[in-house]
Parts: C-alpha cells; structure tokens; sequence
C-alpha cells in the first residue's frame, strides 16, 4: 500500500492530541511541544435531500455513507464538496484527499477506538490515525 502525506505513517501520542465530542460536531486538539495548538473541527449535518455532510470548516466538506459493521459504526465519504454562495459544489475526486473512512468501535466499559484513513486513488493513503479513547 502506498502512502502519502506527512501525517499517512505517523502515531500520534494520545497525550499529544485531546478530542472532545459533541452531540453533531467533533473537536481535535492536537499539541506540539514548542508550538501552538492545532485544532480541527468538523459538524455533522443532514442535507435538504437527507444526506450525511460532514462539514470541517471553510466551506468544505464531504458526503457520507453511514453504516453499522460488527458492532462498529462506519462513516464513508463518497464525494468532497466546497460551498460557494450557498451552493455545495462537487469536487473532482482526484482533487480530494481521498475516500475518507471513520470508524467508531465501542470498546466497552466506557472505552472507544476512533480510527480515520483517507485512500486516494493515485497517492495511496494520504492519512490515518487511529487513537483509543474513554469517555468522562
């Protein structure tokens, strides 16, 4: 498999980053020592036609598929969008980074594994992290 990306192979310390949930929107806070916090944002939001988006900032965003798998929920991007004067316009696939996949394993008591990996089709994977986490 072929990889792309300064982050592609790169394990992430969970004390380097904080993640922080919310009903529709997901907050990650990662830390560098020496350098300021990064933060990403994404919100989660159904379309006028009943579509999953899940929109990161922008005004762009990508449309999901969700699905449950083996006790696990799946979310699976199926085209990238920009918003531009109100409209999402379609972004060619091979100007995105890739099929995006999260997955949300319940771990049980408490626990859960947060599992992201973008695929593109010429580049190969371009991100993954994967991280377990525990709910307060």
């Amino acid at each position: 498999m072929k990889r792309a990306g300064k982050f592609a192979s790169q394990s992430f310390p969970q004390s380097l980053f904080h993640v922080v949930c919310y009903h529709t929107s997901l907050v990650i806070i990662y830390m560098y020592p020496g350098k300021a916090p990064y933060v990403v944002t994404s919100i989660k939001r159904e379309s006028e036609e009943g579509e999953m988006l899940e929109c990161v900032g922008g005004g762009f965003g990508m449309k999901l598929k969700v699905s449950a798998r083996e006790g696990s929920l799946h979310f699976e991007s199926y085209r990238y969008f920009c918003t531009v004067l109100g409209y999402k316009v379609p972004l060619p696939h091979w100007l995105s980074p890739g099929k995006t996949h999260v997955i949300h394993e319940d771990l049980g008591e408490g626990n859960f594994r947060f599992t992201i990996s973008m695929m593109h089709p010429q580049l190969g994977e371009t991100f993954f992290q994967q991280g377990n986490f525990r709910k307060k």
